[in-house]
């Protein structure tokens, strides 16, 4: 199968989930998350904006933005900067309808410690198929912070076949714990 029949397969399953699942997984995945050392110990995080059934992250930066520096992507002339926000308040509508900050509170990418990472699919290498566009590879390849990858266990595959440009997570994140 090919990256974008998988894709599409992917995201039907994403859709697919029942309502109580999805509710049930979220809370399994928020939960483990924020009992991990690398999240308590991380003072700057990057947080992709859920959209479309991805794995939540609304709650958590919601609920961590005054704790911790909560910075959110936004797709800026073809490339993904990250900017520091306090609340879901400071996002409007950006690339591709998904959700980006407002804020002028840029961050440098060492300054992270953590970059939690959306996936369609992900394999036992840590190596993930994104949306195709490549903006979270090009954004990690010089990554000196911790890659988790948050998904649902279906999301596992057996493998991502990855491109030479492709970065590998540290570990990724489901409802059935830290693979």
């Amino acid at each position: 199968m090919d990256k974008k029949q998988l894709r599409k397969e992917m995201l039907n399953k994403r859709f697919a989930l029942e309502d109580e699942a999805f509710v049930s997984y979220n809370e399994s995945i928020y939960e483990t998350l924020t009992s991990l050392d690398v999240f308590k110990q991380a003072k700057t995080i990057g947080v992709y904006v859920s959209y479309k059934h991805e794995v939540d992250t609304r709650r958590l930066i919601e609920n961590y933005a005054k704790e911790k520096t909560i910075c959110v992507p936004k797709i800026e002339k073809g490339k993904m900067n990250f900017y520091r926000i306090s609340s879901l308040d400071e996002l409007k509508p950006g690339y591709f309808g998904v959700d980006e900050p407002e804020s002028i509170h840029f961050i440098e990418p060492g300054d992270l410690d953590l970059m939690l990472v959306p996936l369609l699919a992900f394999d036992h290498n840590y190596f993930r198929i994104g949306y195709g566009k490549g903006f979270y590879d090009a954004y990690m390849k010089d990554a000196d912070y911790y890659k988790l990858g948050l998904a649902y266990s279906f999301q596992e595959i057996e493998d991502t076949h990855p491109h030479p440009l492709d970065i590998a997570l540290d570990a990724v994140l489901t409802e059935e714990g830290l693979k």
